[in-house]
């Protein structure tokens, strides 16, 4: 990872060591933590570093989405909604 990219991702990856971010291993992760905290550079950076269909599977994957990004990528991508896990999750009893 270039010095531009670690200080570009520092701000999406504050609870880690920029140093032991491995951009392949943790895309997963990576996606998901641009997916809900990134700012449009963070955009550019994940379409210029992953391909759609990784970013597609984090999007139904990933449980620790927020409903608002959830629903912005499934429009975006066009991914039926009942396929995103953090859209289908229960509601924990008492709440509602």
């Amino acid at each position: 990872m270039t010095s531009q990219e670690k200080t570009l991702l520092k701000s999406i990856a504050w609870d880690v060591s920029i140093d032991s971010i491995d951009l392949k291993k943790h895309a997963y992760w990576l996606i998901s933590r641009i997916i809900v905290f990134g700012l449009p550079e963070h955009i550019k950076w994940m379409w210029k570093n992953y391909n759609e269909d990784e970013i597609k599977q984090t999007v139904m994957q990933s449980k620790t989405l927020d409903v608002k990004s959830a629903n912005f990528w499934a429009v975006h991508y066009n991914i039926d909604k009942s396929k995103i896990a953090c859209l289908n999750k229960p509601l924990m009893n008492g709440y509602f």
